[in-house]
C-alpha cells in the first residue's frame, strides 16, 4: 500500500467520481505483534532481519543501539524474546543496524558498528556472524569461530563529509554488503564485496548517490533523507529505506537494474508506515523508529529504537514491533478535506472553559490548551458516509497543520454530541469531555509529539506546518458500519501545564491548511 496510489473514486459532493486504479504493491497499516523486552540491552533497538535458516522461521533478529556486543531474536506471533548471543570478545562502539544473507550454503547475520555522531572514527566494524539456531536459550558465539571481524575504511577520495551511517543491506545474491549514508544529501552508498575471509582493513568502494527524499521531520532538519534503515527482500527484486517519518519503497528488476541503480530511481513513499509521533497505551505510532525488514513477499516488519530520553516518560509497552501484510488486491483511497473536490463535511471547533457561552466554530484555526484556568478542548469530525459500511478499513492518516506550536496532544474518540455552535456549557453538560469511556474514550487513537523531557532531545518543541498522525482503522470501521456514532475526536494535551496548539480549521483561508483524513478501503 504505497504512497503514490490513486483513489480509484474521488469525493464530488455526495458522489463518488472514478479515477484511476492505484498501483501497488498493496500493503496494510502496521499492527503491533506486541512488545518486545525493555531490558537495559533491548532498549535501542536500531535494526532488525530476517533469518535465513529455515529452522528459524517465524522469528526476526535484533540488534541494540550501541555497544551491547550481542545478538537477539524475536518471535513474530507475539514479539517473545528468544535468546541473546554474546558475541565473545567484540568491542562495538555504536551498532546501528543488521541484515542477513546465505552465501554458498552459509546463513550469515551481519552486525553493523558503524554509527558515527561525532564524525570522528577512522574506521568502522562489521560482525559476520554464522547464523546460530533459536531454540529460545542464550549463548555465546566465539570469535574467528562463529564470527568474523571485519574492519573497513571508507576510501580516500571519497570520504563523506559526515560517515554516520545506519543502514546496511546484504545482497540475497552475492553476499555483497552495501553501506547508505545518513547525515549527508544526497546520501551515498558504499560496497564491501563478499570474500571467504578478510584480513587487514578493507576499503569499501564508493558506488555514488541515490535518491534522497527530501527532510521533513525535525530530528536532524538541515540534512536530507536521514536514512536510518533498509532492507531488501529475499528474491532482491525489491528494497526499502526509512527515516524515522517515512518509508520508501523501490522497485528492481534484476535484468537491467544493480541495487544502486534500484536506489537511484525516486522511492515511493509507504502509507502503511506507522512512523512519527510517541505512543501511549494504544501504540499505534512508533516511537524513533529505525529497525525495518522484509521477512517473505507478503510481509515486512519495524521496531521503534525506543532511545534513553523516551524511556524517561514511558514504559516497555509504548514500543510495539509492527507487522505490515501485503495486499492481494488494490485498495480504494478516499481524501476529506473541505474544499477539494466538493467535500464539504468537516466540523471542527474547541470548547474553552473562560468563556463557557462563546462558540468557536467559525474562527480560523481550532486550539487544544490543558489548562487548570483555561481548560480548551480541540473537536473534530469528518462525515465518512461515502464509504460503504462493508468496506474493510486497511489505514487511515489525518494531516494537521499546527500553526501554533505546543508539547504533545492526543486524539480520543467522542461519546457525545456537538456540532459547530456547541459551547463549553452546552456539550455534555457543561461537564467537560471527560476521557472515562462515557463522554470519550479513555483510550487514546493517537498521540502527537512528546513529554518535555523528551521533546528537548527529539525536537518535538517547536513544530510547526503539517503533521501526519496514524488513526486505527478500527476507528473508522465502527463510525462506516454504526457500531458507534461518529462524534469525532475530542483533542486534548496529554499533561498540564504545557503550551497548546492551534491547527488550521476548515474556515481556513487556505486549502491546505485545513484538516485532511485519508483512508484507504477494500471492498
Amino acid at each position: 500500500m504505497l504512497v503514490g496510489t490513486k483513489s480509484r473514486f474521488r469525493l464530488f459532493g455526495n458522489r463518488r467520481r472514478r479515477a484511476a486504479a492505484p498501483v501497488g504493491p498493496y500493503f496494510a497499516d502496521g499492527v503491533s505483534i506486541g512488545n518486545r523486552p525493555f531490558t537495559a540491552d533491548w532498549q535501542e533497538t536500531s535494526g532488525i532481519c530476517r533469518t535465513q535458516r529455515g529452522e528459524n522461521a517465524g522469528h526476526i533478529w535484533c540488534e541494540s543501539d550501541g555497544s551491547v556486543n550481542k545478538l537477539f531474536s524475536l518471535r513474530t506471533s507475539d514479539c517473545a524474546a528468544r535468546g541473546e548471543w554474546t558475541l565473545t570478545g567484540a568491542t562495538p562502539t555504536d551498532l546501528e543496524d543488521i541484515s542477513s544473507a546465505t552465501v554458498n550454503g552459509q546463513p550469515y547475520i551481519y552486525l553493523a558498528d558503524m554509527g558515527d555522531n561525532g564524525n570522528a572514527r577512522a574506521t568502522i566494524t562489521i560482525y559476520r556472524i554464522k547464523e546460530p539456531v533459536i531454540n529460545g536459550s542464550n549463548g555465546s558465539l566465539a570469535a574467528g569461530t562463529d564470527y568474523e571481524t571485519i574492519v573497513c575504511q571508507y576510501p580516500a577520495g571519497d570520504i563523506p563529509s559526515h560517515k554516520d551511517a545506519e543502514t546496511l543491506i546484504a545482497d540475497p545474491d552475492t553476499g555483497d554488503l552495501y553501506i547508505v549514508t545518513k547525515r549527508i544529501t544526497p546520501a551515498k552508498v558504499y560496497r564491501l564485496a563478499h570474500a571467504a575471509s578478510y584480513s587487514g582493513t578493507q576499503t569499501l568502494e564508493s558506488l555514488g548517490t541515490i535518491w534522497t527524499a527530501p527532510f521533513a521531520t525535525p530530528y536532524d532538519g538541515a540534512n536530507g533523507g536521514y536514512y536510518v534503515g533498509g532492507d531488501i527482500s529475499a528474491d532482491g527484486r525489491e528494497l526499502i529505506l526509512k527515516n524515522h517519518a517515512n518509508v520508501f519503497y523501490f522497485a528492481r528488476n534484476k535484468a537491467t537494474q544493480t541495487i544502486v541503480q534500484a536506489l537511484q530511481a525516486a522511492g515511493t513513499d509507504v502509507p502503511a508506515y506507522v512512523g512519527g509521533g510517541r505512543p501511549a497505551s494504544y501504540p499505534n505510532n512508533e516511537p524513533q523508529g529505525e529497525g525495518i525488514c522484509f521477512t517473505d513477499p507478503w510481509t515486512w516488519y519495524s521496531a521503534s529504537e525506543a532511545g534513553a530520553p523516551d524511556r524517561t516518560a514511558a514504559s516497555a509497552s509504548n514500543y510495539p514491533v509492527f507487522k505490515y501484510t501485503r495486499l492481494a488486491k488494490p485498495y480504494t483511497e478516499v481524501s476529506f478535506q473541505d474544499g477539494a473536490s466538493g467535500y464539504t463535511g468537516t466540523l471542527d471547533t474547541y470548547i474553552q472553559v473562560t468563556t463557557p457561552t462563546t462558540p468557536h466554530g467559525t474562527e480560523t484555526t481550532f486550539v487544544v490548551d490543558l489548562d487548570a484556568a483555561d481548560e480548551r478542548l480541540g473537536l473534530l469530525k469528518f462525515d465518512l458516509s461515502s464509504i460503504p459500511a462493508s468496506a474493510t478499513i486497511i489505514g487511515c492518516d489525518l494531516y494537521l497543520v499546527i500553526t501554533t506550536e505546543g508539547q504533545d496532544f492526543a486524539l480520543y474518540r467522542c461519546f457525545v454530541p456537538w456540532d459547530e455552535s456547541s459551547t463549553y456549557n452546552s456539550v455534555n453538560g457543561g461537564a467537560g469531555i471527560p476521557r472515562n469511556g462515557v463522554a470519550a474514550s479513555s483510550l487514546e487513537d493517537a498521540v502527537h509529539g512528546a513529554p518535555t523531557s523528551v521533546a528537548a532531545n527529539h525536537g518535538y518543541d517547536a513544530i510547526t506546518g503539517t503533521v501526519r498522525i496514524k488513526i486505527p482503522p478500527q476507528t473508522i470501521k465502527d463510525w462506516i458500519d454504526g457500531t458507534k456514532p461518529n462524534y469525532g475526536w475530542v483533542l486534548i494535551n496529554v499533561g498540564t501545564s504545557l503550551d497548546g496548539f492551534q491547527f488550521g480549521s476548515k474556515q481556513n483561508a487556505t486549502q491546505g491548511n485545513r484538516p485532511r483524513l485519508v483512508v484507504r478501503y477494500q471492498l
